[in-house]
């Protein structure tokens, strides 16, 4: 049978919280641009470094995204699972079924 776990995922979800929360806080940090510089290289590891912390805040966004979704279908499964297990448990007994059938090992 198959058995959901929410706290297992919980715990799966709370590390993956804390690397988006990582990501979203070197997506804050801002670069200082050297102002006594004409250096063209200066510009260009500039322009780089704001379309790396772009790329970073929707890479951070997708995985808020995703986190969200996971815990979602884990509730979803978890509950279902709980259902199916009040349904099991509500259907007769086969202990009496199988009395007397041969089995052979």
């Amino acid at each position: 049978m198959i058995k959901s776990n929410l706290e297992v995922v919980n715990q799966i979800l709370i590390g993956m919280e804390g690397a988006s929360d990582l990501v979203e806080t070197g997506t804050r940090k801002t670069i200082a641009k050297a102002e006594k510089t004409t250096l063209n290289i200066n510009e260009k590891a500039q322009d780089v470094n704001e379309e790396l912390i772009k790329l970073a805040s929707l890479f951070n966004q997708a995985l808020r995204e995703t986190i969200k979704n996971i815990y979602l279908v884990a509730e979803e499964f978890d509950q279902k699972d709980h259902e199916l297990k009040e349904d099991i448990e509500q259907l007769p007994s086969t202990e009496n079924y199988f009395k007397g059938v041969r089995t052979y090992e």
